[in-house]
């Protein structure tokens, strides 16, 4: 509030919080990386239903060519890493939607679990059987929104952000003992 003497009082605008940041400060634990896969459930479950609502013949073929990556990732460079990111980026990217691209590009391949916690598929008995369910989950999302389906892109991503959630909290049980 501010007061003007002749003039009135006034309702000031709010001061401008401190810039979002995700980084390695901020993402140090368990805790924060299960926080982050929540994060990422309210913003991409829905972007996936507006993805198979709005894509374009080119943005389908962008998000084609993100999922052929990320199948071949192993085989090319060892990691999917980069191409896991770059496969829900070109989600947003068909959602048409500017804020879900820039909070996905601001988040960057920090959203991956993978990339925060090496120890995310050490629960699992082989990694190659982990990556195959993690593709599978992927297919699951890209087959929903090439099909224009909103309910099942949305129910896909779901499952897949929520079953990472699920892993991860397995996996930490594993060494919290």
């Amino acid at each position: 509030m501010e007061t003007r003497h002749g003039v009135g009082t006034f309702v000031l605008d709010m001061p401008p919080p401190e810039g979002f940041s995700v980084g390695p400060a901020t993402i140090a634990s368990v805790a924060d990386v299960l926080n982050l896969l929540e994060f990422r459930l309210s913003l991409e479950v829905e972007a996936a239903g507006l993805a198979a609502q709005r894509r374009s013949p080119e943005a389908l073929l962008e998000l084609k060519r993100a999922f052929d990556a990320l199948l071949e990732g192993p085989q090319k460079s060892g990691t999917t890493i980069n191409a896991d990111f770059q496969f829900h980026l070109k989600i947003a990217k068909a959602s048409g939607n500017a804020y879900l691209i820039d909070i996905m590009k601001h988040l960057g391949t920090k959203l991956i679990p993978r990339t925060r916690m090496n120890s995310a598929y050490t629960g699992q008995s082989d990694r190659s059987a982990y990556l195959a369910g993690i593709n599978a989950e992927h297919r699951q999302i890209y087959n929903a929104i090439a099909e224009g389906n909103v309910d099942a892109a949305r129910a896909a991503m779901y499952l897949h952000l929520n079953g990472s959630r699920m892993r991860l909290r397995r996996t930490q049980a594993l060494y919290s003992d």
